[in-house]
């Protein structure tokens, strides 16, 4: 009887840059969702513009119409997670940075009347 290697078991399996730009994409959702999270739980936002996040999220927008006719479905997919997770971000941006502001602006106008 052979011995099964570890080499055995991974026969076949090719890290093709599509699945690596995939694993990336899915990381870095990750590491966005840490962001979003943190922002989450402060209810603040400090020195972090929404504007920059915006943009990659556009981005992240036009790869999802282009992965597919480049035939990279893992990066497809780790895109829709990772501008998904971009776009929840931004609006908790604006949310928890510009919409705040104006609250109080509004708050600190009415109190003195």
């Amino acid at each position: 009887m052979l011995k099964r290697t570890r080499r055995h078991y991974f026969q076949g399996w090719q890290m093709s840059p599509d699945v690596v730009n995939g694993l990336f994409e899915f990381l870095g959702c990750f590491f966005i969702g840490l962001s979003v999270r943190k922002i989450y739980r402060d209810k603040k936002v400090a020195g972090v513009s929404w504007r920059h996040v915006a943009f990659w999220s556009l981005w992240g927008g036009w790869n999802l119409f282009y992965y597919p006719h480049l035939d990279q479905w893992w990066s497809f997919w780790g895109g829709l997670f990772v501008t998904g997770m971009n776009t929840l971000y931004v609006a908790q941006l604006i949310y928890y940075g510009e919409v705040q502001k104006l609250r109080q602006a509004f708050r600190g106008r009415v109190g003195r009347w």
